[in-house]
């Protein structure tokens, strides 16, 4: 029977996209729809069609999204954000694992993750707040923001589900780690379920697990970052992995000729200048590959080679070199694709 070859860009303008080599469509389960403020993808190679599995799908992320998001103001979230003392507070056993690996991948990148970085996000108009700025903020706004900016300021407790803010205006955001942590909830609930074959994507950031068709695993095409044209780079096969990209090269505004990145280095309260303009990294779980990648997108590119050198992490980084496109590989990156060759 004949075989179809399609492409999908799952979420345009964050860098991955999904090759797929289908056999007939009875073969797939296939559905969508949107979370998180975004959208969500799901396809299944199997000929075993559960009804209720996208309505179970839906209830899960509905659930996360009621914990994590800043934009439900009912969300766990939103009420430990509102909490103006620094009392311990009861949250669900997600958001205190969600906080957990936040905590521990800011010490593992000295601060450059930050999921208490938001109130300087929306200082300078790319927040979830929707204010959106044609100028960068006074020197004087910003050093009042990062006083209370800081993974320092957040306890968990180490035995309960409980959280504590020192700082009462401590505001978390869990948008860099959320959407990935998302993702390895939808796979692992199907890897439950028995489904061993399919591809996760929510808001550009994805997983992939088992096959997309008998010994043939999923494609993957990195793209490179460029705001003007949509170029695909290299094209992986890649199984039983997370994928997850952050760049810099399409959320931005520019004042005086100046280019101001949605990028914030929480160190210094302000955009990233660098010339790191994307990076893709690969991990089994999704929601540690999205970390990172936005922690390696704070630190630029010689600094964050030398930490995915350390950590033994597969990255693909895309450096802008006089007016050029470079790309740069950590050392498992360079691994991976030496076996990958070998392997064809």
């Amino acid at each position: 029977m004949k075989k179809h070859f399609i492409y999908i860009g799952i979420l345009l303008g964050l860098g991955v996209a999904l090759y797929i080599l289908l056999k007939p469509v009875n073969d797939f389960i296939e559905f969508h729809g949107k979370t998180m403020g975004t959208t969500y993808y799901v396809k299944i190679a199997s000929k075993h069609k559960d009804s209720a599995l996208h309505g179970n799908i839906k209830e899960l992320l509905e659930n996360f999204n009621s914990q994590m998001s800043t934009w439900d103001k009912d969300s766990e979230l939103s009420k430990l954000n509102s909490v103006k003392n620094s009392e311990w507070v009861d949250i669900s056993e997600e958001v205190w694992r969600v906080l957990k690996l936040s905590k521990k991948i800011s010490i593992e990148t000295g601060g450059a993750f930050d999921i208490s970085v938001g109130k300087l996000v929306n200082l300078w108009g790319f927040g979830a707040d929707g204010k959106r700025r044609i100028e960068p903020p006074i020197p004087q706004e910003i050093e009042q923001v990062k006083n209370h900016i800081g993974m320092d300021k957040l306890e968990l407790h180490q035995t309960l589900f409980k959280a504590r803010k020192k700082d009462a205006k401590l505001y978390l955001d869990l948008s860099a780690i959320a959407k990935g942590y998302g993702v390895d909830l939808v796979s692992e609930y199907l890897l439950s379920k028995g489904y061993s074959n399919h591809i996760i994507e929510i808001g550009g950031e994805l997983r992939v697990s088992g096959f997309r068709y008998p010994k043939k695993q999923w494609k993957i095409a990195v793209e490179v970052p460029d705001s003007s044209i949509r170029k695909n780079g290299r094209i992986l096969e890649l199984t039983n992995t997370g994928v997850a990209t952050s760049g810099d090269y399409r959320n931005f505004f520019t004042y005086k000729g100046k280019r101001y990145s949605h990028t914030i280095n929480p160190l210094t309260g302000k955009p990233v200048t660098h010339n790191l303009t994307s990076v893709t990294v690969f991990n089994k779980d999704c929601a540690v590959a999205d970390a990172y990648a936005t922690a390696f997108m704070v630190i630029g590119a010689t600094k964050a080679l030398e930490l995915a050198n350390k950590k033994h992490l597969k990255v693909v980084f895309y450096v802008k070199v006089n007016d050029k496109i470079e790309e740069k590989l950590s050392k498992a990156m360079e691994a991976f694709l030496e076996l990958e060759m070998r392997c064809k």
